[in-house]
């Protein structure tokens, strides 16, 4: 296919974004492993959704750009380009902070969760969502609530009532709210802070598939199955109410 300055222009700028200069010997991983690390590195969901659409949009043109390199002309094109950043970054990877998306898989039941420690694919596995597949904490949704278990027991209950609106009932020792575009979830058992954690979260271009950027304070697992769980279940009634329309 043939290769536009305005493709040049796009390649240049994300790879400037991930810092990956040396293009002698291009690699589908290693931009793949960037990616990873510099979406982590980004301040808002506005940002990580641009930034994932515009790396599957290169990945999966990945030939094409490895040709701008190829050729004498288009890599002078490309070397003739000044470029910079495409998002304001966080100067180093935050260990607090997890992106959560389907938008990779383009599938609404499978999502990718990507932090500072892993990179991890997770869909139901006889309903059940995890995190970690060593663990005894898993994840369920049935029709308007998320349940948490531990080691088999049902130890928090979720119930999402409107799906616009963003309003939830939990049960005991739980308290989701929703506030200037941001989920914050707490628990009032913890003496000095009660705030386990928030989220941003952000539709996309197809219905069912979300972005969501995750801050940890506490409980790491525990809070990264309930952003989860909130994000599924909206992308799964907006999948319903797509079908039934």
């Amino acid at each position: 296919m043939f290769i536009t300055k305005t493709f040049i222009e796009k390649t240049k700028a994300f790879l400037t974004t991930i810092e990956l200069y040396d293009t002698y010997d291009l690699n589908i991983k290693t931009i793949e492993s960037r990616f990873y690390d510099y979406i982590l590195r980004t301040t808002n969901v506005s940002d990580v959704k641009d930034f994932t659409k515009r790396y599957r949009f290169l990945k999966h043109r990945f030939n094409r750009m490895r040709r701008i390199f190829a050729h004498p002309v288009h890599k002078t094109v490309y070397d003739s380009l000044e470029a910079k950043s495409l998002y304001k970054l966080l100067p180093e990877m935050p260990y607090h902070q997890t992106v959560i998306t389907n938008a990779l898989s383009m599938n609404y039941r499978k999502y990718k969760l990507i932090s500072s420690s892993s990179v991890i694919d997770t869909k139901p596995v006889k309903g059940l969502y995890q995190v970690n597949p060593y663990s005894s904490i898993r994840m369920k949704l049935k029709f308007n609530d998320i349940l948490i278990y531990e080691h088999g027991e049902l130890k928090y209950t979720i119930n999402y009532k409107m799906l616009r609106g963003f309003v939830f009932k939990t049960s005991d020792n739980l308290d989701i709210s929703y506030k200037n575009e941001t989920f914050y979830i707490k628990n009032p058992q913890y003496q000095e802070s009660e705030l386990m954690g928030s989220f941003t979260y952000k539709g996309s271009f197809q219905t069912g598939i979300a972005f969501a950027l995750l801050k940890i304070e506490r409980e790491s697992e525990l809070m990264t199955l309930i952003a989860l769980g909130i994000i599924a279940l909206i992308n799964h009634k907006e999948v319903l109410a797509a079908s039934a329309s």
